[in-house]
Order: C-alpha cells, then structure tokens, then sequence
C-alpha cells in the first residue's frame, strides 16, 4: 500500500462515518477531516474528504448558509458570525457570500435585540449606553448599526 493506494473497505467505513457525522447536523469541512484524521490515516481522510466534497454530501457553502442563518436567528451581528465561520475553516469568499445571501437586515435584527433587551434601561446614563455599545459590538453589530438601535429606543 505504500503506492498511495488505499483499502477500500476502510474507505467505506470512512465514508459511512462522514454519513453518520452529516445526518444528525452540518459541518464544515476543516472539521470533518480532523475528525477523520482521529480514526484514519492522512491518506484516507483526504481521500474520504475529496470523495464526499465531489458528491456533495459535505459542503463549507451549505453549512456557511445555515451557520448564518442560525446565528442571525438568535441576534447576532455580520461580524461576529464572519469571526465565526473563519475561526471554523470557511473561506472569505464562502463567508462572504453566504452573509449577503441571508436575507437578515443587520440593522433591524440589532434595533429588534436592543428593543427586546434594554427597553427598560435608561439610555441617557453614558454608563449604561457603554454598556449596551459594548455587548451588541461583542455581538458583531456595527457601530452604525448600534447606535442607530439604540436611537430607535427614543422613538
């Protein structure tokens, strides 16, 4: 086997397991061959990686979109979920793509967050608005974006 050659039974074996791992949620693909390089030697993971990807039962593009679909769901900003996806292996260009393709208004997603969360708080106290400044940038909102949030509270 020294040929680059590989079993192909463990190839299977390699690709069930991609299977198992791709039916209970998405990831992206830095991840699944780290997983596979856990079982599996760097011959098979790559070439279990270069299989899936070809027939499409992994794929960075589909796991971006629902990542970002999901985390703009739960309130947070482009630039977080940028930080996210590059910190998990994603391309720019996928990262990129898969935000401007979401169909999330940043900008109403944070004036919703600061209308859920900090109606109550006195917005006039600098105290408070740094605060309030810091935990949705944390979140990757844009300062535009904050501030224009936090002005909206007013209306």
């Amino acid at each position: 086997m020294d040929d680059g050659s590989i079993d192909i039974q463990l190839m299977k074996q390699a690709i069930g397991y991609v299977l198992e791992l791709e039916s209970k949620k998405e990831y992206p693909v830095s991840e699944i061959k780290n997983r596979l390089l856990g079982r599996y030697d760097q011959n098979v993971a790559e070439k279990t990686v270069a299989y899936c990807l070809e027939h499409g039962y992994i794929s960075d593009e589909r796991y971006a979109q629902m990542f970002v679909r999901f985390r703009a769901r739960n309130s947070y900003g482009a630039e977080r979920i940028r930080y996210e996806l590059r910190s998990r292996g994603i391309d720019d260009s996928v990262v990129s793509d898969a935000i401007d393709s979401c169909e999330v208004d940043f900008s109403d997603a944070a004036k919703e967050y600061v209308r859920r969360k900090y109606s109550d708080y006195n917005m006039k106290d600098p105290k408070i608005k740094a605060k309030v400044v810091r935990h949705m940038a944390g979140r990757g909102f844009s300062s535009e974006q904050i501030y224009r949030a936090i002005d909206s509270l007013r209306e």
